[in-house]
């Protein structure tokens, strides 16, 4: 009976494992947030923290490793691999902004939403040129894209307040600084960079200063 109750005791945190596992999925990345890291969970990932971290482990089938936990009596994060996870998970539930090849007054992040609209976060954008977007087979993000995000040029002046592209561009799901290769539908020149949001007009001048009063008629002789 003592042995068998030792068996089922280091079990336990074995199958608690394994549930935890089970439950991860696409649905827990989220490339726009999270932290990708160069190596394994337990090494990489801060204890404190394990679900904003992942791993790439070959993008372009979508296969990643999802750091979770500590489970149990671990002190580390778990990682488990994941596949078949595509750019619409990645970008969380966020809808896509065609930029370029979009329709007029639906390019743009400015374009949806306001600076303190929580619907700013809702979006992110291809930032590909037109004819690159709507190339048969073109992959989403593929040239480029960038998540919605509020955004203030200058902290003195709230006149520069917008919805506008935010964090670094990500290509094919991998988010980076720069692509590791070339998009598979290149553009032949680079493609514009996607407008500032409109500028408000300046504020009117102050009226004119009223005349001076007349001076006094001298007086009769």
């Amino acid at each position: 009976l003592r042995s068998a109750v030792s068996r089922a005791a280091i079990a336990m945190p074995f199958l608690a494992l394994l549930s935890a596992a089970a439950a991860i999925d696409c649905s827990n990345l989220d490339v726009a947030t999270m932290t990708e890291i160069d190596g394994s969970c337990s090494k990489k990932a801060d204890p404190s923290d394990c679900s904003s971290y992942y791993k790439w482990l070959d993008a372009a089938s979508g296969q990643v490793r999802i750091c979770h936990g500590p489970e149990g009596s671990d002190t580390d994060c778990t990682g488990t691999v994941v596949d078949g996870c595509s750019c619409a998970v990645e970008a969380a539930g966020r809808t896509a902004l065609l930029g370029f090849a979009g329709e007029t007054g639906e390019q743009w992040c400015f374009e949806m939403a306001g600076f303190s609209d929580p619907e700013c976060e809702n979006y992110y954008v291809e930032h590909g040129a037109k004819e690159v977007i709507e190339a048969p087979g073109y992959e989403p993000c593929s040239a480029g894209c960038m998540v919605c995000g509020p955004k203030q040029t200058d902290p003195n002046d709230d006149s520069t307040q917008s919805c506008s592209q935010v964090g670094a561009t990500f290509f094919n799901c991998v988010e980076t600084a720069a692509p590791t290769a070339a998009p598979t539908f290149a553009p032949t020149a680079a493609p514009t960079a996607a407008p500032d949001p409109p500028s408000p007009p300046p504020p009117s001048p102050p009226p004119p200063s009223p005349p001076p009063p007349s001076a006094p008629p001298p007086p009769s002789p």
